[in-house]
């Protein structure tokens, strides 16, 4: 590195300090400003990723709760639903036992019917 700057130094032709150091400042701030705007540019898109996470977050926060709405709408219409099956079985047994004594009197009905007539003058 040494042999290095003694050619430049030899090619340049006697320059001063200030020469050389503006002769390295101009790719070193190059160099830093490139690193810097990187930096900024992956702070952006950090910051964007992060806002789109909390964007999901808060649409999961939002799903989640209309999922549980819907399962304590669901809860509730299983115990109506249960409760109509017990009404419903109720009304069909009441059902078959009208039908039953439907039927009886229909007997006693015909039975009576086909009775001879007897003589009220006896």
């Amino acid at each position: 590195m040494k042999h290095l700057l003694t050619i430049l130094l030899a090619s340049i032709g006697g320059a001063d300090t200030y020469t050389w150091i503006s002769l390295f400042l101009v790719p070193i701030t190059g160099i830093v400003s490139w690193f810097a705007s990187r930096k900024v540019r992956n702070n952006s898109t950090l910051q964007q990723l992060q806002a789109t996470i909390d964007m999901l977050v808060e649409k999961n926060k939002e799903l989640y709760e209309r999922i549980a709405q819907q399962n304590q709408q669901i809860a509730e219409l299983n115990t109506q639903l249960t409760e109509v099956r017990r009404e419903n079985a109720e009304l069909i047994k009441g059902q078959t036992r009208i039908s039953k004594e439907n039927a009886e009197l229909k007997k006693q009905i015909a039975a009576l019917t086909r009775k001879p007539k007897t003589n009220s003058k006896q």
